[in-house]
Order: structure tokens, then C-alpha cells, then sequence
């Protein structure tokens, strides 16, 4: 199956080869054609690369004392490390890829966001390896309970630095693809070193196993299984290290999608049970989705629940023990009379409606946000939406999330207590023809038992053929009664992207933090000597954005950097 798509971005006008209507994507699957071979194809040859590469690395690291801010003695290190990954085609739709001593030097830094909640953010997986079929692992569940979150493999936090720091793998492979025409497998096997933080604070040495198996039904819907097992060898770590990890974790699941031949009906039903050692880790996470789409209304509805002893510890589960429902709907209209018939597309109204239960069934959260929005012809946009809030607190929380100084008190928001608040939000983005392109939302009004007002936005210019230029940047203002905390933080993200030949390739990118008090810089040389093989020449620091009151923290006071060395070579057997 396959389509063709044509684009004019002059006249936004979007044509296909085999007709697809106007509420969905033009390449959806569901409404391609049949390619027919006039005589069988050449049989394929075999299908084998071997990836090799090479690095060498200087990094500096200005450690402090994570109680006054007080530097501590530099250290520095030259290091230097091969690896290599290899790509086998099995069958034309079946692949096995091995990677030996992975390195993800080179991968762009993860674009730095404000951080409002009192749960762990999710940051998109960008590492090539993990990326690729990435849907026969990432995507079951539902984004509130992933069993799977490939970032969970190679990545975790130090308690000590208080910062993300890479774990070494060492070794993986991965079986993904199509067994025929109505099954899908994926088996993933990763082993990582352990990790030493400090005395009393270590990651053991781990191995990570995903297995999936997935069966089309009916036109285009699919019945799917999933089993994820983390193994701890706790023998790797002291025994005062060993707190807080278990023997193993594993989830098991199956899950239902659906897809009418239409693609107005879309729905998912999943059940996931996590096993552990430990009882208190062993629960259960089962979700209901039922959506329908077509050119004049959306309409869809849901239910999630994640127990209070689920734990997935190789997946993403900000948050446990609750309950949520949620629905919402659009309604869409096309004007054909006056002005709305010459400058606009489309235009609507939608709610939302979005609840949390605890496993008492008391309601914790809530969420309705009432909108309109517009869609001009050159494909601008202008949104605009009431919305109102409720939140109970099981814990103390510091809404600003700021880090604070060295014997700075603050009185954090109270435990037991609920707040019901309501603001108002304009968003407004250029279309995506014109060679300066952007965006701009703020937001105003209460926020818990005081108020925000916030800014956040982009501005892009594409400099044909070379490159192009963007600015992100993000403003919020807290403003709660004494004693709580208030606060105003903004985040400026800068980055470049240049093209000065098909073989030479520069990436700049520059994140200015309040809140988290971070000025972090990445730049990337790139040099693609021969095809699929690189040269890479990737520069990384870490500074604070800001001084530190009560300390000897001043603005711009260096944390790490890094020059990284690596050649990679793509080699066809």
C-alpha cells in the first residue's frame, strides 16, 4: 500500500494520487493504493552493514557542595571508546540490529521546558537506535502509563549532581518488523554497566527486555501483547547501594486498537499487571479510548486507571493510584459566505473536560477548557480558550520549582488543602509558507491561591538554502500571598541550524534557564565524508544562568563541558 503526495505551499494546497478526505492526514495508510508489479520484483540481495565508530572525548567538571554551593576540586578526564553497531535484513520486512558499546555523543541536548507540575516531565526519546520501530514498544498504554520508555535504558537521574547523567550500555540488539502480512514482532535486549553515584547511592548493573507481538483484525485495527522485564544484579552494588532496587520489575499486557476502514473510529483498551519481588509493587493499569472523527465534529472519551502498587520501572508513570476520566469535542465549520469565506479555512468551538479520582474515588484533579479557534487559508491560526482548574494536595508543593539558595526557607503550599482556580489563554502562529514563521500564547489568571501570567512562544527564519534560525522563549510570573513562594522565571532557547554544502552541516543550540538556573550551550560539526558515514565534532557546557544568593555562585559560573570526537563508517557487505 503506498500513496502520492503532492504539496504547493503557495496555494496550501495538498493533492494525492489515491483520494483521501480532507479530515485526515494525506498519508494515512488507510486510504492509500495498490502498488501491482507489472513482472515480480528482483529478488533481494543480502541486506548486511557493518557500523563502526570511534571517539574521543576532554571533559572538566566544576562539582559543589549540594548543601552551600561551595566549589569543590575540578577534576577532569580524557576518555576514548569504540563500538559498533550492525544491520541485518532477516527477511525484507523482518531486520536485526546488534550495537556493541553504543554511543549517542551526538545527539541534540532535549529542549528545556518550564516546569509548573508536581510530576515527572516526559522528554521524547531522539536516540537513532531506539527510534527506529519505535512504535512496536513506545506506544502502549496510554501517555500517563507507558510499560516501555526506551529513556529508562542508558539514561537516569543522580541523586547526587541532581541532574540527569548518562549510564553506560553495553551491549544490544533488537528484532523488529513484519513476519507477513497480519504480524508484527519486536524483541529488544540491552545490558548496561552499573553506576556509581556514591557510597551510599549507586544503580546496579541492569538488563532491559522488550518483547512485543502484534495481529491485524478486521480492515486496519490490531491486537497486541507486550512483556517488559528489568533485571537488577544487586551483586554489582554494595549493600548499602542496593536500597530501594529490587531483583527485577516486569509488566505484561495486551491491547486492543482500533481503526475503522473510514478513520472516523479510533479507540484502545489495554490491561497491564507489573510483578516484583516486593508486593507493594505489584498492580495493575487498565485503560478505555473511544474516539470519532470526521470534516464537521470530533468527538471522544476515556477512562484510565493506575494502581497504587503498579510500578513499571522501565516505563513512564508520572503518577499512581488514581483514576481519570476525560472527554471532549470539536465542532467544525467551513464559512462560504462574506469574509470568513475569503480568509478563513475553518473555524470552531470545543470543550474538554478532564478528571482525577484517587482510589478512594474523591476527585483530586479536574481540568474544563472551553475554545474556539480559527484556521486562516495561508494555514495561520488563532486560538482562544476559558479554562478552570482544581487541584487537591496529598503533599507539600513549591509551585515555583525554583532552585533554591543555600539556608533560603520558603513556605511550600500546605498538604490537604484544594484550590479552584480559572484564567483565560490566546494563542496565535503564523502560517508555514513565508520565510519568517511563529508563535505566541499567554496565559493569565489565578493560579492555586494566587496568580500567573505567562508568555512562551518561537520565532523562526529560514535562510534559503542554508539554514535556519529559531528563538524559543518562555516567561512565567507567580505571584502567591505571603508566606508562599512568588516568582517570575523565563527560559530563552536559541538555535541554528546551517547547511553550507550536501556534506557539511553545523548545529548550534543555546538553552538560558532561570528556573532551573542553567545556561546550557551544544554545538555540533558534522561532515558526511562518504555516504551514511560522519565525522562529528560535538561541544557541550553547563553554566549557571544566574548567581546564587548566600553563596559564592555568580552568574555564568561554569558546571561541565565537554569536547567530543567521533567518526562513524557505514560499510555494505
Amino acid at each position: 500500500h503506498l500513496n502520492f503526495v503532492r504539496t504547493k505551499m503557495k496555494n496550501f494546497e495538498v493533492s494525492t494520487w489515491k483520494p483521501a478526505p480532507r479530515y485526515v492526514h494525506p498519508a494515512n495508510l488507510g486510504f492509500a493504493g495498490n502498488l501491482v508489479w507489472d513482472q515480480p520484483p528482483p529478488k533481494p540481495k543480502a541486506n548486511i552493514s557493518l557500523i563502526p565508530y570511534g571517539t574521543g572525548a576532554y571533559s572538566i567538571e566544576h562539582p559543589r557542595n549540594e548543601e552551600t554551593f561551595e566549589p569543590e576540586q575540578k577534576t577532569t578526564d580524557w576518555t576514548h571508546n569504540v563500538g559498533l553497531d550492525a544491520k541485518i535484513g532477516l527477511t525484507p520486512s523482518l531486520n536485526l540490529d546488534l550495537t556493541v558499546n553504543p554511543d549517542f555523543s551526538q545527539v541534540e541536548v532535549d529542549r528545556q521546558v518550564a516546569n509548573l507540575s508536581r510530576f515527572e516531565l516526559f522528554f521524547p526519546e531522539t536516540r537513532q537506535f531506539f527510534l527506529e520501530n519505535s512504535d512496536l514498544f513506545a506506544f502502549f498504554g496510554f501517555p500517563e502509563s507507558r510499560p516501555f520508555f526506551s529513556r529508562r535504558i542508558g539514561l537516569a537521574y543522580d541523586p547526587v549532581l541532581r541532574t540527569n547523567v548518562k549510564v553506560p550500555i553495553q551491549a544490544g540488539a533488537r528484532i523488529s518488523g513484519k513476519l507477513n502480512d497480519n504480524w508484527r514482532v519486536g524483541l529488544l535486549n540491552m545490558q548496561t554497566r552499573r553506576l556509581v553515584f556514591d557510597t551510599d547511592n549507586a544503580l546496579p548493573a541492569a538488563n532491559f527486555t522488550a518483547v512485543s507481538l502484534q495481529r491485524r483484525v478486521f480492515e486496519r485495527s490490531a491486537i497486541s501483547a507486550i512483556f517488559v522485564n528489568k533485571e537488577n544484579f544487586l551483586s554489582s552494588v554494595s549493600e548499602a547501594q542496593r536500597d530501594g532496587h529490587d531483583a527485577y520489575n516486569r509488566v505484561a499486557g495486551l491491547e486492543y486498537n482500533l481503526y475503522s476502514k473510514d478513520n472516523r473510529w479510533e479507540g484502545e483498551w489495554y490491561y497491564h499487571r507489573s510483578f516484583s519481588p516486593d508486593k507493594d509493587k505489584r498492580g495493575q493499569s487498565f485503560a478505555s479510548f473511544l474516539g470519532y472523527n470526521d470534516r464537521s465534529f470530533a468527538a471522544r472519551l476515556g477512562l484510565n486507571h493506575v494502581g497504587k502498587t503498579y510500578a513499571a520501572e522501565a516505563g513512564f508513570v508520572p503518577r499512581k493510584g488514581f483514576t481519570g476520566v476525560f472527554l471532549g469535542g470539536e465542532k467544525f465549520f467551513y464559512p462560504k459566505k462574506g469574509w470568513g469565506s475569503r480568509k478563513l479555512s475553518q473555524w470552531g468551538i470545543g470543550l474538554e473536560l478532564n478528571s482525577v479520582l484517587d482510589i478512594d474515588f474523591k476527585e483530586t484533579d479536574r481540568e474544563t477548557n472551553l475554545s474556539a479557534f480559527l484556521t486562516f487559508n495561508d494555514q495561520a491560526y488563532l486560538n482562544f480558550s476559558l479554562y478552570q482548574a482544581y487541584n487537591f494536595l496529598f503533599g507539600e508543593f513549591d509551585p515555583t520549582n525554583l532552585l533554591r539558595a543555600p539556608g533560603e526557607m520558603i513556605t511550600p503550599l500546605p498538604v490537604n488543602t484544594d484550590y479552584t482556580y480559572s484564567g483565560v489563554s490566546l494563542e496565535y502562529g503564523t502560517g508555514t509558507s513565508d520565510d519568517w514563521q511563529g508563535n505566541i500564547a499567554l496565559n493569565a489568571g489565578q493560579f492555586f491561591n494566587g496568580n500567573r501570567w505567562t508568555a512562551e512562544g518561537a520565532i523562526a527564519y529560514r535562510w534559503q538554502p542554508i539554514g535556519l534560525f529559531s528563538l524559543l522563549f518562555s516567561y512565567n510570573d507567580i505571584r502567591l500571598p505571603a508566606p508562599y513562594p512568588s516568582a517570575d522565571f523565563y527560559l530563552l532557547g536559541g538555535k541554528a541550524d546551517f547547511s553550507f554544502t550536501r556534506n557539511i552541516f553545523l548545529t548550534a543550540f543555546l538553552q538560558y534557564n532561570t528556573q532551573a538556573n542553567n545556561f546550557n550551550l551544544n554545538a555540533r560539526f558534522q561532515w558526511r565524508f562518504a555516504p551514511v558515514s560522519d565525522v562529528f565534532l560535538v561541544y557541550t557546557s553547563n553554566t549557571f544562568a544566574e548567581a546564587i544568593p548566600n553563596s559564592t555562585v555568580e552568574a555564568f559560573a561554569p558546571k561541565n563541558k565537554a569536547l567530543v570526537f567521533k567518526i562513524v563508517y557505514w560499510l555494505n557487505l
